[in-house]
């Protein structure tokens, strides 16, 4: 019998099919969003120490709350919160067609998420059928995958890449290069990183407060 084995085309055809571009759109701005909130919630009542301590509280917490406003738009999608298998920290569960997605932030593109029981449990179950070597029914088929975004000391308050990573079933690697969102949608990425050459991956500084604030008034 052929093995079930799906190459890294089939895991991004299926994902895109299951996940629709609009949907992603808006989650890539809810993560936008949650980063200018949170920014600038530290900035006006923080001391830079303080700031530092809190700002990955707030930045989760106002990412995963967007997440679950901006997904109720669209139907047939599902976004719902759900406790850590430590029972002390949530986590927003999002349901499209087969896929089911996660947010996390990370330092830089492509690094792998550290180690957590409910990843690690979404991937095992969600993934394994990717390596089995008997086919399983399509029916059956489900594919976990993580939102993945992150910023830099030069635009703290706006990411700096957006991905989609599936995560392996030993919790470990990805099953395939992660999908650049940024690199996908030219017209979010030229709203919050105008800085960024679609070739060149170049960052260049800017102190342009004033396009800043008018690219915060836009997303």
């Amino acid at each position: 019998m052929a093995s079930h084995h799906q190459t890294p085309h089939d895991i991004a055809t299926l994902f895109h099919y299951e996940v629709s571009d609009p949907l992603l759109k808006d989650m890539c701005r809810a993560v936008c969003k949650a980063c200018q909130q949170s920014h600038a919630l530290c900035s006006i009542n923080f001391r830079d120490e303080e700031a530092h301590d809190v700002l990955p509280h707030l930045r989760r917490a106002f990412g995963e709350s967007n997440i679950r406003d901006i997904v109720a738009r669209h139907n047939g999608v599902i976004a719902q919160p759900r406790q850590n298998v430590a029972k002390n920290c949530y986590h927003t569960c999002i349901h499209s067609g087969c896929v089911i997605l996660t947010i996390s932030y990370v330092s830089q593109p492509g690094e792998i998420v550290r180690e957590a029981a409910f990843r690690n449990i979404y991937a095992w179950t969600n993934q394994l059928h990717l390596f089995q070597k008997e086919p399983t029914p399509p029916e059956d088929i489900s594919l976990y995958s993580l939102l993945l975004y992150g910023n830099d000391k030069i635009w703290p308050e706006v990411p700096s890449f957006l991905q989609v990573a599936f995560l392996h079933p030993n919790g470990k690697q990805y099953i395939i290069e992660p999908i650049d969102l940024l690199r996908r949608f030219p017209d979010i990425r030229a709203l919050i990183r105008p800085d960024i050459d679609m070739d060149q991956e170049e960052i260049k500084p800017d102190d342009n407060l004033k396009f800043r604030k008018q690219r915060e008034d836009e997303i």
